[in-house]
């Protein structure tokens, strides 16, 4: 649910292992949403984060989901030599395409 006064609402949100933000449908000014699991996530289901997306999608609202083959639960930032430890670079790249962060430079 989105807060009354447009200066205290978040300009985007993230969603990161299946957590569920809120579980009513997405507001018609939500902020978009970042979302990242694992397929093998033995506490959240991927379903929750699916499900997630297609909440944000149904209310048109931005979205971009990250599912990774293996991961496990909360593989945050700690290398597991795996797909997912390239969650942090997607994200930033995610933020910096809708101009939260500054573009890179290039050498």
């Amino acid at each position: 649910m989105a807060a009354a006064d447009p200066a205290v609402r978040p300009d985007f949100a993230a969603s990161l292992y299946g957590a569920y933000l809120d579980s009513s449908d997405p507001s018609a000014d939500a902020a978009p949403l970042f979302i990242v699991a694992a397929a093998n996530d033995s506490e959240a289901p991927p379903s929750r984060s699916v499900d997630l997306f297609n909440r944000w999608m149904h209310a048109k609202r931005p979205a971009e989901l990250h599912m990774y083959e293996a991961g496990g639960h909360a593989f945050a930032f700690r290398a597991h030599h795996l797909p997912a430890d390239n969650w942090p670079e997607a994200f930033r790249a995610w933020l910096v395409a809708r101009n939260y962060l500054p573009a890179p430079t290039r050498p």
